[in-house]
C-alpha cells in the first residue's frame, strides 16, 4: 500500500513540515516547507469561525461541545497549517489518486502516517484532520492513518502468528462503574474473540473481583505467565505530571478499605518484562497523552520504549458506549487479519452509529505505532471449517493451553510424551481432547481420536487394531485412520495370527478382521511382542515428516466387560505402558516415533488399568466442575459462543444469567448444567 508521511520537526523557522510517500515502507520527498512559531491558523471561509489552538487542544480532551459543527471545522482548521501551496497541492494529489484507486470495495489505498515531534503539536487532535471540503481522512475505508514514534527500543519483527492470539482483558474499574460501563465493553469483547475457538485464547481478569493477595502481584505473574499478544484495558488513567507518572487505576478490594490503586507505567512496563504485548489498547482517558517534555514519558511513549509495537489510547473520557462499540468494531477487523491501522477504521465507524456526539467520540482513540502497521501483529488466521466438531467450548482456558501444548510442531525437550487427563465422568474430557485436537488439526496438524466407547472386553491384538483405525473413512476429521500406512503391520498381523512369522517381504497391507487372537486359535507363540515391533515400527514411519497427537478416550470398565481389558496395560512382559506409552512417555522417537499421547481416565479406571505405573514423568490435567461465582461470566461466553449468529445483547444476557442462577445452588456446577442453561435459553427464542 502507498504511504504518506506528514514529518514535522522543529526548527529556525519555527516547524519544518515534509511531506513522503512511496509504496511500502520506501517513501520518498514530496513537498516541503516552514510554518512560523507561533503556531497561525489559516483564514476561514467568510461567515465561517475556526477554533483556536488552545480550543483544538481541548476539544477531546474535555467536555463534548454544544456546537457539534465545531468538530467539522477543527478539522479544517487543522488542515490549513498545511496552507502553504507546496503541501497543499501535493496533498490534494494523492487523496485523489488514492480515491481514484480505492475501487469499488473502498479497500485501503494511501496509508497516513503522523510523525510528528514537537510535543506541542503532538497534543493536537489530528484525527480529526479533513480536507478543504471537510472529508474526514481518519474514518475513510481507503486512508488508515495512525501516528508514528520513533523508540529507541522497537518492537522486533515477527513471524506471521501460527498459534491462537493470546489475549488478556484487565477490568481496573469497580462494579457498577457508571462512567466506564465496562460491562458494556467487556461484552462487545468476548462476542467478538469468543466464537473464535481456535484463532483466540483470551483471559478476563476484573480487579474487583480479586479478593486476597497483591494486586499489582498478581497483574504481574498474569502477564509473565500468560505473555499477551494483547493487553486491554478498560477503567480510569492518569496523566503523567511534574511530580507523579502517568497511571492506570485498579480497584482494589484485596484489603480492608477497598479503594482505587494506581498501577504507573513503571509498574506496566516492569510486569511486561521480556514479553512485551505487539498491541496494548487503553479504554482511559490521556492515554494518548505524549510528556510535554524531554524528561516527561507519557504512558504510549513509555510503553513503545519497553518494546510494546502499538498502542491505542484515548485523547479524552470516551464515552461507555463508545468504547464498546469501536472495541467491537476494531476487534472484529484485527482478527479478520487486517493490519491495526485499517481496524482502527472499523472502529471509528462502529462509533459512529452511537447516539451522542458520536463524531468527536471517533477521533478520540489514537494509534501509535513504533514499527510499520503490517508488522505489529500479523495473524495467520486458523481456517474454521463449516461446522466444527466442538462448535463451542467456555473457560478451561488453562486446561485448553495444556493440551494445546501437544498440537505444536515442536515441543520442549523436556516436555513428556503422555498427557493424561484426569476427572469424573461427565465433566467435560471428552470435549476438551476433541477440541484441542480439533485445534491442532486445523493447523496442519496430524491427529487420531480413539475412543473405545461401546466396546466389549478387548485384548491387546484388538486394541492395537483399534488404534490402528479401520479400512473405510471415519465419521470425524480428527478420527484420521491410519490403517493405509500400516500395511507392514497388517501383513505381520496376519502371518502372526496364522501362526507364522512376519514376512520378510512387503505382501497386501491388508488386514484380516476374521482372524482373532485367544484361546483356540493358532495364533503365533510370540505374538503380542511382534506385533508389539511392527506397530511400533510403523508408528515411526508415519511420524517421519510430522508429530502423530494420539488420543485414547473413554478406554471402558474392565468389571463391567466393556472397553480394553485391564490386562492390555499390565500382563505379561510385554503390555501396553511397557512397550508402548513408557517409550512415548520419554519420546524415544527411534523407537516409536515421535507421537504426543494424550490419554483421558476417571481416578477409577486409573486405578484398574494401573496408570500409575507410567510414574511422574507425564503431563498431567485434572478437570474440575465450575465455581459458581464465576457462573455469570462462563454462561456469557457460552452464551454468546452458541448463538452467535443472533447477536445477544448484554441485557438479553443477564436477564437469561439471572433467571437460571437460582438453580445453581452448590460451589460449583458442571458442563452439563451448563448445556442445560443453554437448551433452556435456546427455548425461550421465538
Amino acid at each position: 500500500m502507498r504511504q504518506l508521511i506528514l514529518r514535522v520537526t522543529a526548527n529556525a523557522a519555527g516547524y519544518g513540515v515534509e511531506l513522503l510517500a512511496g509504496e511500502g515502507q520506501d517513501a520518498a520527498p514530496l513537498a516541503a516547507a516552514d510554518i512560523p512559531q507561533p503556531l497561525l491558523l489559516g483564514t476561514p471561509p467568510a461567515g465561517d469561525t475556526w477554533p483556536t489552538i488552545d480550543e483544538l487542544r481541548a476539544l477531546l480532551g474535555g467536555p463534548a461541545p454544544n456546537d457539534q459543527h465545531l468538530v467539522m471545522r477543527a478539522g479544517r482548521a487543522l488542515a490549513s497549517l498545511l496552507d502553504p501551496p507546496v503541501l497543499t497541492q501535493a496533498l490534494n494529489k494523492e487523496l485523489k489518486d488514492a480515491w481514484q484507486r480505492r475501487g469499488s470495495g473502498g479497500a485501503p489505498t494511501l496509508r497516513i502516517v503522523f510523525a510528528i515531534d514537537p510535543p506541542e503539536l503532538r497534543s493536537l487532535p489530528w484525527e480529526l484532520l479533513r480536507t478543504p471540503k471537510g472529508v474526514s481522512l481518519a474514518t475513510q475505508p481507503h486512508t488508515p492513518t495512525s501516528r508514528w514514534y520513533e523508540s529507541a527500543q522497537p518492537a522486533p519483527p515477527m513471524e506471521p502468528l501460527t498459534e491462537p492470539l493470546r489475549f488478556l482483558i484487565v477490568v481496573g474499574a469497580e462494579k457498577g462503574d457508571q462512567k466506564v460501563k465496562w460491562e458494556e465493553e467487556v461484552h462487545d469483547i468476548v462476542a467478538v474473540a469468543a466464537p473464535r475457538l481456535h484463532d483466540v485464547d483470551f483471559e478476563l481478569l476484573i480487579t474487583h473481583r480479586v479478593k486476597q493477595g497483591g494486586l499489582v502481584q498478581a497483574l504481574r505473574e498474569q502477564l509473565q505467565s500468560f505473555r499477551p499478544h494483547v493487553l486491554h484495558f478498560i477503567g480510569h488513567g492518569r496523566a503523567a505530571t511534574s511530580s507523579a507518572q502517568a497511571s492506570l487505576g485498579l480497584w482494589d478490594a484485596t484489603g480492608a478499605n477497598p479503594g482505587m490503586l494506581p498501577w504507573t507505567v513503571n509498574n506496566i512496563t516492569n510486569a511486561i518484562g521480556v514479553a512485551p504485548p505487539r498491541l496494548v489498547v487503553v479504554n482511559a482517558c490521556h492515554t494518548a497523552a505524549f510528556g510535554t517534555a524531554s524528561w516527561l514519558y507519557g504512558f504510549t511513549e513509555a510503553l513503545l520504549e519497553a518494546g510494546v509495537a502499538a498502542v491505542v489510547g484515548m485523547q479524552g473520557d470516551i464515552p461507555g458506549e463508545s468504547a464498546a462499540r469501536f472495541a467491537s468494531g476494531f476487534y472484529g477487523s484485527l482478527l479478520r487479519g487486517n493490519p491495526v491501522d485499517v481496524s482502527m477504521i472499523a472502529g471509528r465507524s462502529a462509533i459512529m452509529g452511537a447516539p451522542s456526539a458520536a463524531e468527536r467520540d471517533s477521533a478520540m482513540p489514537a494509534l501509535v505505532t513504533a514499527v510499520p502497521p503490517d508488522e505489529v501483529l500479523p495473524l495467520s488466521t486458523c481456517p474454521s471449517p463449516a461446522s466444527l466438531i466442538v462448535p463451542w467450548f467456555a473457560d478451561r482456558r488453562e486446561h485448553r493451553r495444556t493440551l494445546r501444548r501437544p498440537t505444536q510442531v515442536k515441543v520442549e525437550a523436556t516436555d513428556p510424551g503422555v498427557l493424561l487427563v484426569r476427572g469424573e465422568a461427565s465433566i467435560g474430557k471428552t470435549w476438551l481432547v476433541k477440541h484441542a485436537l480439533e485445534g491442532g488439526m486445523l493447523r496442519g496438524r496430524r491427529v487420531r481420536y480413539v475412543s473405545f466407547d461401546g466396546r466389549d472386553t478387548m485384548n491387546i491384538i484388538e486394541v492395537l487394531r483399534h488404534i490402528r483405525g479401520p479400512k473405510h473413512q471415519m465419521s470425524t476429521a480428527i478420527e484420521g485412520s491410519l490403517y493405509a500406512e500400516f500395511g507392514p503391520f497388517n501383513d505381520a498381523l496376519v502371518a502372526l495370527l496364522n501362526g507364522k512369522a512376519p514376512p520378510d517381504k512387503p505382501g497386501t497391507g491388508e488386514d484380516d478382521p476374521t482372524l482373532a487372537y485367544g484361546e483356540g486359535q493358532r495364533a503365533h507363540a510370540d505374538t503380542i511382542r511382534l506385533a508389539l515391533d511392527a506397530f511400533r515400527r510403523c508408528l515411526v514411519a508415519v511420524t517421519k515428516n510430522e508429530p502423530l497427537v494420539l488420543a485414547l478416550d473413554q478406554l471402558g470398565d474392565p468389571k463391567q466387560g466393556k472397553g480394553i481389558s485391564a490386562g492390555c496395560f499390565v500382563d505379561g512382559p510385554h503390555s501396553l505402558i511397557t512397550d508402548l506409552l513408557a517409550p512415548i512417555r520419554d519420546r524415544k522417537s527411534k523407537l516409536v516415533g515421535d507421537v504426543r499421547c494424550i490419554i483421558c481416565a476417571t481416578p477409577s479406571q486409573e486405578n484398574q488399568f494401573e496408570l500409575g505405573r507410567l510414574g511422574a514423568n507425564i503431563a498431567a490435567c485434572e478437570i474440575r466442575p465450575f465455581p459458581t461465582e464465576n457462573f455469570d461470566l462462563i454462561a456469557e461466553e457460552y452464551l454468546l459462543q452458541r448463538f452467535a449468529m443472533k447477536q445477544l445483547s448484554l441485557t438479553q444476557i443477564s436477564e437469561y444469567v439471572r433467571g437460571y442462577q437460582v438453580f445453581i445452588k452448590a460451589s460449583s456446577f458442571t458442563p452439563h448444567q451448563l448445556s442445560r442453561f443453554g437448551a433452556t435459553v435456546e427455548e425461550s427464542f421465538p
